[in-house]
């Protein structure tokens, strides 16, 4: 028989919409059927149908989007499969591994994370032009899914 999963992706995408750029290319490419949700048009969301849940978001002084981290800490997520999604200019660490141990800490299984650099023009680097221009690209977009998608099979 088919047992059928529900999936639903969270984000926030602010600046330069490169999460937003991820998430469309999530959404048109993942195979499954899924809700996808701008979490700063809408805060509140059921999640009780939803197996599998994404977060996206991009790194905004050194974590995911504030709407996302109030949202894991105020949202009951007991016994949800969550992979939290990134984008940021330049990667020197894992922004979200705190986060991780928060979702596992409330009883959700967090399966893991996944990123790509996206075009940045924080502070100073407003004033060389920004950083990684161009990005995300579909070259990153499909890194990205391939990466949620080995995550999936881990489960």
């Amino acid at each position: 028989f088919l047992v059928f999963l529900w999936w639903t992706l969270l984000y926030a995408s602010v600046h330069h919409k490169n999460t937003k750029k991820v998430v469309d290319y999530i959404e048109t490419n993942f195979g499954y059927e899924m809700d996808v949700l701008d979490i700063t048009k809408n805060k509140y969301y059921d999640l009780s149908k939803s197996e599998y849940i994404i977060f996206a978001s991009g790194i905004y002084y050194g974590a995911m989007h504030k709407l996302i981290i109030e949202y894991i800490n105020d949202t009951d997520l007991s016994g949800k499969k969550i992979i939290l999604c990134y984008t940021c200019g330049i990667r020197y660490k894992d922004y979200v591994n705190s986060l991780g141990i928060k979702l596992n800490n409330k009883d959700a299984k967090y399966m893991g994370s996944c990123y790509c650099r996206g075009y940045d023009t924080y502070g100073f680097l407003k004033k060389i032009g920004g950083i990684a221009k161009g990005h995300p690209n579909e070259k990153d977009c499909y890194r990205v899914l391939n990466e949620i998608r080995k995550l999936i099979e881990k489960d």
